[in-house]
C-alpha cells in the first residue's frame, strides 16, 4: 500500500502522461483508498481480566487493549468482543469505548453496553459503535468497563479459554 495520498494532478492539453504519472495518479491512490487503516488485537492475558466495585469507566487494559492509529478524518468502525460474566445479585456489568480519554458513551450512566446474566454463565460481550467527528491526526481507542458497588465482573482472555478481541478500522 503507498504511504500516502498523492494530491490529484490537474492534466493540461497535449500534456506528455507517463506510466509512473499514470501508476502514481490512478494505481496509488486507489491502493491507497481500498487498503484503510486498521488494526486488530487477540489478547492473551494469560488468565482473566476482573474487576470488583469499581463503580466508575476505567480502561480493561490501557497497555494490551489500546489502539493508536492516524486517521484521515473519516469515521472509524470500533468492536469488541470477549465472554464475560458478573456474579453480582442483579449481574451487571458495563462497558464503553473510549476514543482519547474520552467516553463514546458517556451520556449515559451504564455506557454502551450493559452485559447482565446469570453468574454462572458466560456470556457473549460484543460492542460495534461507529465513531464520527475525529480530525485527521493520531487518535487512541480503548474499551474500558465498570461493575456495581459489590459485584465482580470477569472478562476471559487466555488461550485456554477465549480471546478479548479489540479492533478498529478507519471507513
Amino acid at each position: 500500500m503507498p504511504a500516502n495520498w498523492t494530491t490529484p494532478v490537474t492534466w493540461n492539453v497535449d500534456q506528455l502522461v507517463t506510466n509512473d504519472d499514470l501508476n502514481e495518479q490512478v494505481r496509488d491512490n486507489l491502493e491507497y483508498l481500498l487498503s484503510p487503516n486498521h488494526d486488530r488485537i487477540l489478547r492473551d492475558n494469560s488468565g482473566d481480566y476482573a474487576i470488583t466495585g469499581v463503580t466508575a469507566f476505567q480502561d480493561i487494559d490501557s497497555t494490551n487493549l489500546s489502539i493508536t492509529m492516524e486517521t484521515h478524518g473519516g469515521p472509524v468502525l470500533v468492536h469488541f468482543m470477549g465472554s464475560g460474566h458478573s456474579n453480582g445479585t442483579n449481574n451487571p456489568g458495563y462497558f464503553d469505548i473510549a476514543v482519547d480519554g474520552t467516553r463514546v458513551g458517556a451520556a449515559f450512566t451504564f455506557g454502551l453496553l450493559t452485559l447482565g446474566c446469570d453468574a454462572a454463565a458466560w456470556m457473549p460481550v460484543s460492542l460495534v459503535v461507529l465513531v464520527t467527528g475525529l480530525a485527521a491526526g493520531n487518535h487512541t481507542f480503548r474499551p474500558q468497563w465498570r461493575s456495581d458497588v459489590s459485584d465482580t465482573l470477569t472478562l476471559r482472555a487466555s488461550s485456554s479459554n477465549s480471546a478479548a478481541t479489540f479492533e478498529v478500522i478507519e471507513l
